[in-house]
């Protein structure tokens, strides 16, 4: 059966499609997953001095892959820009394949929230923690709303944008040593030039061969801004037990390290793309990525779902650390990605089949605030979570006071917004649902041919 859908998409996979993009997003995804299992294992049970050791903080340098998929998401972005430039229809598409599988995970999650009459335990936790990697749909979404504009600041400066947002975000690292939260632009200067990168790669101005530079600057920043006295710490994720790390809010190291990682993935790229032509290797790529917001949703769904069945079975976890520890958490791993694979199963319809209105015309005004508001609405509920919503509690995000279903209501806003930008333009839709692989296409050639020339250096 396998043969058989590989030779069919095998067929349908244009020549000049650069496969590689698409296995970087699935492999970041499933990376993410995978990490946050194991930190879920460890905030459940107790992290003992593992996550202090310098070891467990120095392999956070490799499995910190989120800047990947911002990357790849840039890529995507600048393709999709250069076929169809209208900012709503763009806006329009993108938000009908990020936001369906979040606001379902939400819904289910909030039946229990509402119902069950808990306030600790671990049913509590999940119920805390569940929503926690929304974060970064609700920047995602920043950036699919500035995408069209930084693309064309991008076709006139080139390079010199990534020079302008490296030098903001220093800027707002040094201001943030005497202002307390000065830093907090920087989950937008960061992850844009993260972005921005995926542009360069997308036009053909960024190479494998500047894998080498990438790489080894980037690991050269990281160890001078980590390694000098007063510098930054070590962890480019936050880990249980860890005071700080260079996640939250991201900063000039873990800009670093983004250059690092996306160095290495270009490294990579010609032996990994020979793998890609193989007909059941890229299969299972293409078949990932058409449900990757869905494992991205309930990966951590997954982990709780698990941890409901350790409580039932009374098994007991070793100490953090501890060579039995390591074996369970492998088979704790495991035992996550058969559930994920259940809950895909179960609710992998919600994001394949997109609604009408994802290239219906409509209001540009309207969807790009739309768009804004359910991103606001998605960062504030992975930050307040759905513990309080059967009690109204209050929780402050950025000083402004949220309840859950104040959280909520502003994501239901935003997407209500960008759904009514098309019901009010009363034309037709343009498409009909439709069946994707992934969040946009990759054709490297087309963006070539599309690229207009820019003056040189």
């Amino acid at each position: 059966m396998l043969h058989s859908i590989a030779a069919r998409i095998g067929q349908a996979t244009p020549a000049d499609r650069d496969r590689y993009v698409d296995l970087l997003r699935l492999a970041s995804i499933l990376a993410v997953a995978a990490g946050h299992w194991l930190l879920a294992l460890l905030t459940v049970h107790g992290s003992g001095t593992l996550t202090h050791a310098t070891g467990m903080q120095l392999t956070t340098w490799l499995w910190q892959v989120m800047p990947l998929f911002f990357f790849v998401g840039g890529f995507s972005h600048a393709l999709a820009l250069l076929r169809a430039p209208d900012p709503g229809q763009f806006w329009r598409a993108r938000a009908a394949r990020l936001l369906p599988p979040a606001m379902v995970m939400l819904a289910v999650w909030l039946v229990p929230a509402l119902l069950l009459n808990i306030d600790s335990g671990p049913i509590d936790n999940a119920l805390d923690k569940v929503t926690t990697p929304l974060w970064f749909l609700g920047i995602y979404l920043l950036l699919v709303l500035l995408a069209p504009v930084m693309h064309r600041w991008h076709r006139v400066r080139g390079s010199a944008v990534i020079v302008v947002l490296g030098l903001a975000t220093l800027l707002a690292d040094v201001l943030a040593i005497d202002l307390p939260h000065a830093d907090n632009v920087n989950l937008a200067f960061v992850w844009l030039l993260v972005h921005q990168l995926g542009f360069l790669y997308a036009d053909g101005t960024l190479t494998s061969r500047h894998g080498l530079y990438f790489a080894g600057g980037g690991l050269a920043g990281m160890l001078a801004l980590t390694v000098l006295p007063g510098g930054y710490p070590i962890l480019m994720v936050g880990l249980p037990g860890a005071e700080t790390s260079n996640m939250a809010p991201p900063n000039l190291a873990l800009l670093a390290q983004a250059f690092w990682i996306i160095g290495l993935a270009l490294l990579l790229r010609a032996p990994l793309t020979r793998w890609l032509r193989r007909p059941r290797v890229w299969a299972i790529t293409v078949l990932g990525n058409s449900v990757i917001m869905t494992i991205f949703c309930w990966h951590l769904s997954a982990a709780y779902l698990t941890e409901g069945v350790i409580m039932l079975t009374g098994l007991r976890v070793p100490a953090a650390g501890s060579l039995s520890w390591w074996g369970f958490a492998a088979a704790w791993e495991l035992a996550c990605a058969v559930v994920l694979a259940l809950l895909v199963m179960i609710f992998r319809g919600v994001e394949r089949l997109q609604p009408a209105w994802a290239h219906a015309p409509g209001s540009a005004l309207v969807t790009g605030t739309g768009i804004a508001v359910s991103g606001l609405g998605l960062y504030v509920v992975s930050q307040v979570g759905l513990d309080g919503a059967r009690i109204g509690r209050l929780e402050t995000v950025q000083g402004i006071p949220f309840t859950v279903m104040s959280a909520l209501g502003v994501l239901a806003t935003g997407v209500l917004l960008v759904r009514c930008a098309s019901l009010l333009s009363g034309k037709p839709s343009a498409r009909k649902g439709t069946n994707t692989a992934s969040v946009g296409p990759h054709d490297r050639a087309s963006a070539a041919s599309l690229r207009p020339d820019r003056p040189r250096r």
